[in-house]
């Protein structure tokens, strides 16, 4: 009986441990959390990611088409999503602000 007690008691402190542990790396210093895993499940996030990778790998020039989603909520998602996939591919190329640099072309 002592040795399942301990075994509790074992099992318990490392599972607090890494919930702690995770709880602190999903943070930064200010304590907004890093990940945000609704833009993991979000479809317009996603699309626009896509269309922003594939437009800044076709060369062309930075304009995301919002017009297609109905709420703004969505909208917004999808422009962030774009910016987001057109710069990483910009900036991979060597541009120092590839948003900016993209809008002026």
């Amino acid at each position: 009986m002592r040795k399942l007690s301990l075994l509790g008691f074992v099992m318990l402190l490392c599972f607090g441990t890494i919930t702690t542990v995770q709880s602190r790396l999903s943070q930064d210093p200010s304590g907004i959390a890093i990940w945000d895993t609704s833009r993991s499940t979000n479809g317009a996030y996603q699309d626009g990611l896509y269309l922003g990778s594939l437009m800044a790998r076709r060369g062309s020039a930075y304009h995301p088409a919002v017009g297609r989603w109905a709420t703004e909520a969505a909208r917004a998602a999808f422009a962030a999503g774009y910016r987001q996939g057109y710069n990483a591919l910009v900036a991979s190329s060597g541009a120092k602000e590839p948003h900016e640099q993209a809008a002026v072309q």
